[in-house]
């Protein structure tokens, strides 16, 4: 045992280079695991969010891309169009 300069008696194991650690414990709050629980869940969508987003955003510049590679060649039929099937298509008289 050592004793601190106010003749307080210091354990091994709260002595480090000389000093004295502060190794009270009791009066910090007991960990709340639901609400860290709740707080990982959170981070957890918000950053599988920000993943899909910057997905969608990556597929959407590179579809424009490649639109605007077609219209620069000359083409045509870039965009493919709609149209109803032949059996649907009545003769306006």
């Amino acid at each position: 045992m050592a004793a601190n300069s106010q003749g307080n008696r210091a354990s091994q194991g709260q002595i480090l280079q000389g000093r004295i650690l502060n190794t009270v414990h009791s009066h910090q709050a007991p960990i709340d695991y639901s609400h860290r629980h709740f707080v990982n869940l959170a981070a957890t969508i918000v950053l599988l969010t920000l993943a899909l987003a910057s997905m969608w955003t990556i597929k959407a510049i590179d579809n424009q891309e490649k639109l605007q590679r077609c219209f620069n060649s000359g083409r045509k039929d870039c965009i493919p169009v709609a149209a109803p099937p032949r059996g649907m298509v009545q003769l306006v008289r």
